[in-house]
């Protein structure tokens, strides 16, 4: 058992060792706060080949910036700690709520016809408010079932065109 312990101990020692000889290999880096033009907080790393910008901003956000001229297009990541795991047990579905709000826009960003997608966005609203109000689960089941036609029937609308 002792053996075994002291080639543990040396593996490990050797990687520590190895890992910290390369450091000046690759270079060192240093994060160094900044301040934008519109006088915005944010952070950089030195050596940083992306030129990244982290933006924290006052809610908690972090928004990671980094500019690619190699090819003319953008790229977005959200990662939101929603879904079944996060909801609360007496308001669930807010992961689908989110989904809708994420994907069908606003009357000027994101749509292909506003004036109907209005009109299925207020419905699973007031549908997602009436589950919440509801206490009987089985009818708590049926407003589910109405809010997945009425987001299917809009997912129609908007992915036709």
């Amino acid at each position: 058992m002792r053996r075994i312990h002291l080639l543990f101990m040396f593996a490990f020692l050797t990687v520590l060792i190895g890992c910290k000889g390369n450091s000046s290999e690759k270079g060192d880096y240093t994060a160094e706060k900044q301040t934008d033009a519109n006088n915005f907080n944010y952070e950089t790393v030195s050596n940083d080949p992306t030129g990244l910008r982290l933006y924290t901003l006052e809610n908690g956000l972090k928004v990671y910036l980094s500019k690619n001229t190699d090819e003319p297009k953008i790229q977005t990541y959200i990662a939101v700690r929603a879904g079944s795991n996060y909801d609360p047990k007496e308001t669930t579905g807010l992961a689908h709520y989110l989904e809708h709000m994420l994907f069908k826009g606003t009357e000027e960003f994101g749509t292909a016809d506003w004036k109907t997608e209005q009109e299925y966005l207020s419905q699973i609203s007031d549908l997602y408010e009436e589950h919440k109000a509801e206490t009987d689960a089985d009818k708590k089941k049926d407003v589910y079932r109405k809010i997945d036609s009425v987001s299917l029937g809009s997912f129609k609308i908007c992915d036709s065109e």
